[in-house]
């Protein structure tokens, strides 16, 4: 009975974490600040392993998560972001989706803009526009 217990939760558990990578990104969508904060946190512990970064890159998750980016956004909601793109940054992958989702154009325009108000937010976002830069001159 064990054996069999296992052998389904094998076959079952990776389904369900993708479900649930699928549904954070469909929740970066909310129009409620915390539910943005809530879904961009979300994201970034699931870009943590490699499977779920896929997932979140096939799900187009870069391109939800630069949407939430512009003046008028909440700063908890937009200091969350950065941290989210750091993370799916971690792999090639996360980082080319980055780029060709536009992340350069933005991050620049968030920090010219003055929308990232924090000191640690701009120091982070600074470090990671140095790096989709250098990813961005890399794929040209």
């Amino acid at each position: 009975m064990f054996v069999g217990l296992a052998l389904s939760a094998v076959k079952i558990l990776p389904n369900l974490g993708q479900g649930s990578t699928e549904q954070a990104v469909r929740l970066l969508g909310a129009q409620e600040p915390f539910l943005q904060r809530s879904a961009v946190a979300r994201v970034t512990r699931l870009a943590d392993t490699d499977e779920s970064l896929h997932t979140l890159v096939a799900e187009r998750a870069p391109v939800r998560l630069l949407a939430l980016l512009h003046a008028d956004a909440d700063a908890g909601v937009m200091e969350a972001v950065v941290d989210a793109l750091a993370a799916l940054c971690r792999l090639e992958e996360g980082r080319e989706a980055c780029v060709l989702a536009g992340a350069v154009d933005a991050l620049e325009a968030a920090t010219q803009g003055g929308w990232v108000r924090e000191s640690r937010a701009r120091e982070r976002t600074s470090e990671l526009l140095l790096a989709l830069t250098i990813q961005r001159d890399n794929l040209d």
